[in-house]
């Protein structure tokens, strides 16, 4: 009877346990602050597989209503087991300010003439930390062979996406943008043959400002003849409206 729990013991350590969504906490050099982060394992998670990777910001967002959808659509075969790292925002409030460290994080140009050096050199910092410390702490942890990575992110965290594919094009394979806030890319300069796909979104119940920003973009987009896919969803500026269409563009990856 021993032997028969040590093997399945040995064999549960090797697969990988039941799917999961854990919540990990590190510590950032770039921030000297501490972070949490949501991490969604599949069912059967095995260490000698490829996994295809999603990076998204906002990472509280990643919550059981995600974890059951992926349960779902992994179970019916409908997307192949995927990771998806949620690296969480920091949404304390600002003293005096309207802004929380979040926007700070995301939107580049909000440091820009700050005199507080946290604030100024925030979205540097942040950028480092979700770009080399968070890969680096995640997939060293659960030991993780990538097929692909991906980026996931809303509002101004879509924005922040959109920075990132700015500044360096290759790191992720394909950008899901939703509701996209905050957007710099008047420099975007890609070489017209070498850059990342992007599948941008927004609700038909958003505010017009923010539809006309994001139509704006794709016309940039169009202007530089970078493909790239527009698409209108019902609903608005909401984390269940997200789900709603992440559970959809998902099913698309590669």
């Amino acid at each position: 009877m021993r032997l028969i729990l040590l093997l399945i013991f040995i064999s549960l350590t090797a697969c990988g346990q039941k799917d999961s969504l854990e919540s990990v906490e590190m510590y950032s050099n770039a921030l000297d602050e501490h972070r949490n982060l949501s991490v969604y394992i599949p069912e059967n998670f095995n260490e000698n597989r490829e996994y295809n990777i999603i990076y998204c910001t906002d990472g509280q967002f990643i919550n059981k209503e995600y974890k059951n959808k992926l349960d779902s659509l992994i179970d019916s075969k409908s997307i192949e087991p995927i990771i998806i790292i949620g690296v969480h925002s920091n949404e304390k409030e600002i003293p005096n300010s309207y802004f929380e460290y979040r926007n700070y994080e995301y939107v580049e140009s909000l440091g820009i003439g700050e005199t507080n050096s946290d604030l100024s050199n925030r979205f540097k910092n942040h950028l480092t930390f979700f770009i080399n410390e968070v890969p680096k702490e995640i997939e060293n942890k659960y030991h993780l062979k990538v097929k692909n990575r991906y980026f996931y992110g809303v509002s101004n965290g879509a924005g922040f996406g959109i920075s990132l594919a700015s500044y360096y094009p290759d790191l992720f394979k394909k950008y899901i943008l939703y509701s996209v806030a905050g957007a710099e890319y008047k420099n975007l300069n890609w070489d017209s043959k070498i850059y990342p796909s992007l599948v941008i979104a927004y609700g038909d119940e958003e505010n017009e400002n923010l539809i006309g920003n994001i139509v704006e973009f794709s016309n940039f987009l169009h202007s530089k003849d970078y493909k790239h896919t527009l698409k209108k969803y019902k609903g608005g500026h909401t984390r269940e409206d997200w789900l709603k269409q992440f559970i959809e563009d998902i099913k698309l990856l590669k």
